[in-house]
């Protein structure tokens, strides 16, 4: 089930278990981890500070800059999160989605087994 909204999470540490839903925002870290809002279930981890994401944190919730692209794993997820909200972007117009190589398939795929 895709997730529309985040409820952040000040933590002092990550957790070992990450709950959809949530933002586990760890300033002491420098890291916010989350489920990817996909439904998947991986788990995001966004580094912020230097070289990472900048996080902003007021009265109307908490956004990230820039935005989260999930290439690495199968469902490649593009969205921000604005407010708390997750705001989706269209993956056709990626320049990287779409010059990046097919996957290949598994060689025990190739062969017709009876």
């Amino acid at each position: 089930m895709k997730i529309k909204e985040f409820e952040p999470k000040f933590v002092n540490r990550i957790p070992n278990i990450i709950e959809e839903g949530y933002l586990y925002i760890c300033l002491e870290c420098n890291a916010i981890i989350h489920k990817c809002p996909c439904g998947c279930r991986e788990i995001v981890s966004t580094p912020i500070g230097v070289g990472g994401w900048t996080i902003i944190y007021n009265e109307f919730g908490v956004s990230l800059k820039p935005s989260v692209g999930n290439w690495s794993y199968d469902c490649s997820s593009h969205y921000y999160i604005t407010n708390n909200k997750v705001v989706w972007l269209d993956n056709k117009n990626n320049k990287y989605l779409n010059n990046r190589p097919k996957k290949r398939k598994k060689w025990w795929n190739l062969f017709k087994w009876n």
